[in-house]
């Protein structure tokens, strides 16, 4: 799941965002979310990846459809309670790939050894079109949206085998 989800997910320093009408971003909705900032521990300047800082925000937008504005996931959980979410974000800042992703409480509390520091934690408002896209949509439209549905999905994997 990792894998598809390195594959799938273009690195956000190639995301463009398209031109909003002045209009448009009156009107867009906000919503309230956790922000969390990780920043490298010192004398480090930036992660592995580069960045000088990895943020996570504790809402997710669905995957957007062609016309319809932008909405939350259907899921509320915060993506950090995601295994591999936290695998994504903490590989990016230097956790090694052949160990098992650290936990929440790693996460937020690192050790010594640990690349980043405890990160800030701060309530925002922010537009929904800027929440990163739920993984779990992601997966879904790579494993059944590309492949041509439910049905054609399950016939073919009993097909194979599963």
């Amino acid at each position: 799941m990792l894998s598809l989800l390195r594959q799938r997910l273009p690195p956000p320093q190639h995301l463009v965002r398209p031109p909003i009408a002045a209009q448009e971003e009156e009107d867009e909705e906000e919503i309230e979310v956790v922000r969390y900032t990780f920043w490298p521990k010192p004398p480090q300047t930036a992660f592995r990846d580069g960045r000088q800082c990895q943020q996570q925000y504790s809402r997710c937008k669905a995957l957007p459809r062609e016309g319809e504005p932008a909405k939350l996931a259907a899921s509320s959980r915060d993506p950090l309670d995601e295994v591999d979410v936290r695998g994504l974000i903490a590989e990016n800042m230097g956790w090694p790939i052949e160990l098992p992703p650290p936990s929440r409480e790693r996460l937020f509390a690192p050790c010594g050894s640990d690349a980043w520091q405890s990160p800030q934690v701060e309530r925002v408002r922010v537009p929904i079109r800027s929440l990163p896209v739920s993984w779990r949509d992601v997966v879904y439209d790579a494993e059944v949206t590309q492949r041509g549905g439910r049905l054609r999905v399950l016939v073919s994997d009993l097909m194979t085998g599963w």
